[in-house]
């Protein structure tokens, strides 16, 4: 059996979490014995069925502390004889390659789920972590899985690992779950919801994720279609500048706030178009979770998104930071109940 110990930032509900739980339920557990550690104390996303699964967390929210996390880890390591460490996100990554330096034995592979690394980028990029990442990485690592053909390119030509060492394995969706329909009867009174007339995002309020356009975008939308309203799913750190844009430009409750939700299934099922206004991504389980439920998408049209979605067959694909694509977009599927269906 070979031991596996996946490192990770946090157990919060972001795409690497989400991805790493997937890992957790559908690796063979026949082949593969799975020891969790996160470098934060809170948990956020920790499935009932893994309670055979070993779940540690160490307290990382500075660099001294990141390094002090170096000794316990090395001590999770020897007493579970871990084989290969699985790293996500940038902190765990480090702390993973300090930890290969004390156990040259273990193999080291990385899961790269952004774009960060893209010189392109005004709001992930950092040339520090770039120079830091890419030195570490090509030293220490013994393998990387890019999420998308993107990350990929990125992986190679923006940061210099090598294209034998990455495996490209996409992000997917879990569709072993059921959605409890009185639950979503009661979300659609809750919201005061009109059928047919249901707009939703999902994710992080951040700007890399566009948030402001797609508000800028709902005064044409409602002008053509004043039932409409727009649930946002989701917290961050520019949560509150968000809700004032909405404020400024007049939008009510038309425009819903939700927070982060445990029932964003449900909130999926009673929605009618998913849209992802995003910015920077490396292969989106957002999207994918609204191409799963059955919704018609609107994304904007970075790379990761063009290899989920064919522009106007399976969703539409929109300028990115355009509201007035953006509603362009929406009030055409609005308006054509039976080519949103079909797309959908």
């Amino acid at each position: 059996m070979i031991k596996v110990l996946h490192l990770i930032e946090a157990l919060g509900v972001g795409g690497a979490e989400r991805r790493l739980m997937n890992d957790l339920k559908y690796l063979n557990n026949y082949l593969f014995s799975n020891v969790v550690c996160a470098l934060s104390e809170k948990v956020e996303m920790w499935y009932p069925e893994f309670s055979q699964i070993t779940l540690y967390r160490l307290k990382a929210g500075n660099i001294r502390e990141l390094l002090g996390c170096a000794r316990p880890l090395n001590r999770i390591i020897r007493k579970h004889g871990i084989q290969i460490v699985h790293t996500q996100l940038f902190w765990a990554d480090l702390l993973g390659r300090l930890c290969k330096l004390f156990n040259p034995g273990i193999k080291l592979v990385s899961t790269i789920q952004s774009t960060a690394h893209e010189n392109n980028d005004p709001y992930l990029y950092s040339y520090k972590r770039k120079l830091l990442d890419g030195f570490s990485g090509r030293l220490f690592n013994d393998g990387f899985i890019a999420v998308s053909e993107h990350v990929r390119n990125v992986c190679i030509d923006h940061v210099g690992f090598s294209a034998a060492k990455i495996r490209l394995i996409p992000n997917s969706v879990d569709f072993d779950y059921s959605v409890s329909l009185e639950k979503a009867g009661l979300l659609i009174q809750e919201f005061a919801l009109t059928k047919g007339m249901v707009l939703i995002t999902v994710g992080r309020i951040d700007p890399p994720k566009g948030h402001v356009y797609l508000l800028r975008a709902m005064p044409a939308i409602l002008r053509a279609f004043p039932e409409i309203k727009l649930l946002i799913v989701g917290d961050g750190p520019t949560r509150k500048e968000a809700e004032q844009e909405a404020t400024c430009l007049g939008l009510g409750k038309k425009v819903i706030f939700t927070g982060k939700r445990s029932d964003v299934r449900e909130l999926l099922s009673i929605s009618d178009i998913f849209v992802f206004p995003t910015l920077s991504e490396g292969l989106p389980l957002a999207l994918l979770e609204g191409m799963a439920s059955g919704k018609a998408c609107v994304a904007t049209s970075i790379e990761p998104n063009m290899e989920v979605i064919k522009d106007a067959q399976t969703g539409v694909l929109v300028k990115p930071a355009d509201p007035d694509h953006i509603a362009r977009a929406v009030i055409a599927l609005l308006g054509h109940p039976l080519e949103r269906e079909k797309m959908a």
